[in-house]
């Protein structure tokens, strides 16, 4: 409705320059943690990087990182992982998408992208770790 273009093209080959790179352990373990939550964790990042993997964003066009992901439901795939409710940690169905936002931000913040909106996320579930959802343009 607002006239923004935004990206979906998927190039299927690899660019060839990286501007930036980062991992992280997929799989948390720990004292109270529930290690099924972070394996369909796992499971609901692995459908996003499906939608996500490959998107080019070209000149003027914006990443929406909801617009991208769409609907997290059980019919789509998606499975209960950890999400924050009423500022409490429960198991809903596609948590753990969070971590691929702060990963996504995180990749952009070392980019010469610029992000143009970003949704705070409650840090309850990694308090050092950046908050939100970006969208991201790039300028011509």
């Amino acid at each position: 409705m607002s006239g923004e273009k935004f990206a979906k093209t998927i190039q299927k080959e690899k660019l060839p320059v990286v501007i930036y790179e980062h991992s992280s352990n997929m799989i948390k373990r720990g004292k109270g943690i529930d290690i099924k939550l972070q394996e369909n964790k796992a499971v609901n990042i692995a459908i996003e990087g499906g939608k996500i993997g490959g998107i080019l964003i070209g000149p003027r066009e914006v990443f929406s990182f909801w617009r991208t992901v769409g609907n997290t439901t059980k019919r789509n795939g998606y499975k209960d992982g950890r999400i924050i409710h009423q500022n409490k940690i429960i198991a809903g169905i596609g948590g753990g998408l969070c971590n691929l936002g702060n990963t996504i931000h995180l990749l952009i913040l070392h980019s010469p992208l610029d992000v143009t909106e970003f949704h705070k996320h409650s840090d309850a579930l990694r308090p050092t770790q950046g908050k939100g959802y970006p969208s991201v343009q790039a300028l011509p």
